[in-house]
């Protein structure tokens, strides 16, 4: 199955964290790993966040291949960002690392822990910058235009 991942960090050596998200997911049942150049962009912040939130991110997008379910990939992406260190800090607050499930072989999924295609993808251009120069054609499985279109290019 082909998956595509996000990754950002905003804390510490975020490059670091990055690439050490990128092996262990190796490590852990992630083959042929290709990933875009990594991009700066703004926290997204709730209302009345904490001024030390916004600290500006680092973000990539990963692809690659996988036998594991997608739940069983959640599970490894979780215990991955709790080794990096990521820490409880609320909704949209600083991360060490940040990994979401971006696109699961196609498959559309709305539970209680994940939805497929991620919700919010489409219009975070911090993702679709880096998608876009992964694979400018991945083409969204609900709206059905290719990264290229999203971005509006």
């Amino acid at each position: 199955m082909i998956v595509f991942l996000s990754l950002g960090s905003n804390i510490g050596n975020r490059a670091e964290h990055i690439q050490l998200a990128l092996d262990l997911l190796a490590q852990q049942g992630i083959n042929n790993l290709q990933c875009a150049p990594l991009i700066k962009s703004a926290a997204l912040l709730p209302q009345n966040a904490q001024n030390d939130w916004d600290k500006e991110f680092l973000n990539t997008v990963a692809k690659g291949e996988t036998e594991l379910s997608p739940q069983e990939l959640l599970k490894i992406i979780k215990e991955i960002e709790q080794k990096i260190g990521r820490q409880a800090r609320g909704h949209w607050g600083p991360r060490e690392i940040d990994v979401d499930i971006l696109d699961y072989n196609g498959q559309i999924l709305t539970s209680d822990t994940l939805n497929l295609p991620h919700a919010q993808m489409h219009l975070r251009n911090f993702v679709l910058k880096p998608l876009m120069e992964l694979d400018p054609d991945w083409q969204h499985p609900i709206l059905h235009k290719t990264a290229r279109e999203l971005l509006n290019l």
